[in-house]
C-alpha cells in the first residue's frame, strides 16, 4: 500500500496536467462578481447562484493581470456605463489554471460588456413585469396632477449640483411665481441610496396633506450611479406613493425603473423646475382666458339687457296712458264692489255678535245655578265627612287611654307585682346587690324596707 503512494506535489502536478489537458484553450464563462479587489492586479471571486433560491452553487477565484485589467476596465465601463464592481453579472474569457501551491484559479483574458448590458436589461424587464402583475405599475401615473403645484417636497442631496440648479430655476422664474419647497435629504448614489430615498418618502408621507407633489432629483453621473433607481423595493414605494412624483435623475440615455413608475419622468432637475413653472403659467393663461371670456359674456349680456329695457321703455311710452286709464276704471269698480261686500260683512257681523251675546248670557245664568247646587252638595258632604272623622278620632283616643290605664304602674302593682328600688333606682339584676344594701319594695298598697344579709 505504501509503495503505491505519491507526494502531494505529484498529485497537484497530475491535477494540473489533467485540467490543462481538458481546457487547452480559453473558455467563456458566465458568473457573478461577488468580490473584487485591486492591488496592482485585480483579484475577484466569481460565483453562480441558483435562480430560484439565490443560493450559491459554485465559486471560484479569478484574477486579471494589471496590464490586462488596465485595458479591460475602461473598455467595459465605456461600453456599459457601469463600473466593474461586485454584484455585476459578467461573461468573461478565462484560462483555467492550477498551481501546485495555490490550487485552481481562473485568469481573465477578455470580457463581453454586451452580456452585462443584456442581463441588466433582462432584470429590469423582470422587475417591471412584476410591478405590472401586482397592479401597481401605473398607480402613481393615474393620480390627478394638481392645477397649481405650489408646495413641493424634494428628495435629493443638499450638496448636489442638480438640487442647486433646481432651486435656482424654480425661485428665479421670470413670472415671479412663489413656491414652497422642503428638502428631505437622501443619498442619491451608492449602496445606501435606495434606503435613504425610501426613508425620505416615508417622512414626506407623514405630511402628505401639506404637499402637492414630490420631486426626486440628482445631478449627472455615470450610468452605474443610477443602479439604485432600478431597485424593485424603491420602485414599489414610488409607484404606490399617494402624491404625484416627478423625477429628474439627470441621464439622457437610460430610463430607470423609478422613471417608469413615476407620474412624470423628466431628464434633468432643471427640466423638472421648468415643468412646474410651466404648470403655473398654463394655469395663469387659463385664468386670464376665463376672465376675458367672462368679461365678453358680461358685456354681451349687458347689451342684450339694455336693448330689452329700451324696447320695454318704448312700448310703455305709448301704452302707459291708456293702461293707466283702464287701471283707474278697474280700481273704481273694485272699490264699489268692495264697499257692498264690506257692508254685507259688517251687517252679518253685528247680527252674529248680538246672537252670541244672548247665548252667552243664557249660558252664564245656567252655569251659575249649576255651580250653586254643586257648592251646596259639597258643603253637605264636607259636614258629614268631618263628623265621621271626628267620631273616629274620638274612638281612637278612648281606646288608647284604656290601653294606657292597663299598663300603668299602679295597675301592674294591683295585679300582685312589686318594684324593688335601691339607691333611687329600680333593681333589674339581683347579682348587682351586695351585703348590707338597703332596698325598698313598692307594693300596690304600702312599701317594705329590707337589708341584704
Amino acid at each position: 500500500m505504501a509503495n503505491n503512494s505519491i507526494s502531494l506535489l505529484e498529485l497537484n502536478q497530475k491535477i494540473k496536467q489533467g485540467i490543462e489537458g481538458l481546457f487547452p484553450f480559453p473558455v467563456w464563462v458566465v458568473a457573478e462578481i461577488s468580490e473584487l479587489n485591486v492591488r496592482n492586479h485585480c483579484y475577484l471571486e466569481l460565483v453562480e447562484r441558483d435562480e430560484s433560491t439565490d443560493r450559491i452553487v459554485a465559486k471560484s477565484r479569478a484574477m486579471i493581470w494589471s496590464y490586462t485589467y488596465n485595458l479591460l476596465k475602461p473598455y467595459f465601463e465605456t461600453s456599459t456605463g457601469y463600473e466593474l464592481s461586485a454584484g455585476l453579472k459578467v461573461m468573461v474569457q478565462v484560462e483555467v489554471q492550477h498551481s501546485e501551491l495555490y490550487g485552481l484559479s481562473l485568469s481573465i483574458k477578455d470580457i463581453d460588456p454586451n452580456y452585462t448590458l443584456g442581463d441588466m436589461q433582462r432584470r429590469k424587464q423582470q422587475i417591471i413585469q412584476q410591478l405590472k402583475d401586482e397592479g401597481i405599475l401605473e398607480m402613481n401615473k393615474s393620480l390627478e396632477f394638481p392645477l397649481v403645484p405650489k408646495n413641493i417636497a424634494v428628495v435629493s442631496s443638499e450638496k448636489a449640483a442638480g438640487y442647486q440648479d433646481f432651486i435656482e430655476q424654480l425661485t428665479s422664474n421670470d413670472s415671479g411665481f412663489k413656491f414652497h419647497i422642503q428638502l428631505f435629504p437622501a443619498m442619491m448614489q451608492g449602496e445606501q441610496a435606495r434606503f435613504t430615498i425610501m426613508q425620505a418618502l416615508e417622512n414626506i408621507y407623514c405630511y402628505e396633506e401639506v404637499f402637492d407633489v414630490v420631486v426626486i432629483i440628482r445631478g449627472g453621473g455615470a450610468v452605474s450611479d443610477l443602479s439604485c433607481f432600478d431597485d424593485y423595493e424603491l420602485a414599489a414605494h414610488v409607484a404606490q406613493f399617494p402624491l404625484p412624483i416627478l423625477t429628474g435623475i439627470g441621464h439622457d440615455k437610460d430610463v430607470s425603473i423609478v422613471d417608469e413608475v413615476a407620474h412624470l419622468a423628466l431628464k434633468t432637475p432643471t427640466a423638472v423646475a421648468a415643468y412646474l413653472v410651466n404648470s403655473f403659467e398654463s394655469r395663469e393663461l387659463e385664468i386670464f382666458s376665463m376672465i376675458e371670456s367672462f368679461a365678453v359674456a358680461i358685456n354681451n349680456h349687458l347689451d342684450e339687457q339694455q336693448d330689452l329695457i329700451s324696447g320695454y321703455y318704448n312700448s310703455l311710452k305709448y301704452t302707459l296712458p291708456s293702461l293707466l286709464k283702464e287701471t283707474k276704471q278697474e280700481l273704481a269698480t273694485i272699490a264699489k264692489d268692495l264697499n257692498y261686500i264690506l257692508q254685507d260683512k259688517l251687517s252679518f257681523a253685528i247680527n252674529r255678535q248680538e246672537h252670541l251675546k244672548q247665548k252667552l248670557q243664557y249660558a252664564l245664568k245656567h252655569q251659575k245655578v249649576k255651580e250653586c247646587e254643586q257648592i251646596a252638595y259639597l258643603e253637605r258632604k264636607l259636614v258629614h265627612r268631618t263628623q265621621q272623622y271626628l267620631t273616629k278620632k274620638e274612638d281612637d283616643i278612648n281606646h288608647k287611654m284604656q290601653l294606657m290605664e292597663l299598663v300603668s304602674p299602679q295597675k301592674i302593682l294591683e295585679r300582685g307585682y312589686s318594684i324593688t328600688i335601691f339607691d333611687g333606682k329600680v333593681v333589674k339584676d339581683a347579682t348587682k346587690l351586695t351585703k348590707d344594701d338597703e332596698i325598698t319594695t313598692q307594693l300596690a298598697k304600702g312599701k317594705i324596707k329590707a337589708t341584704i344579709k
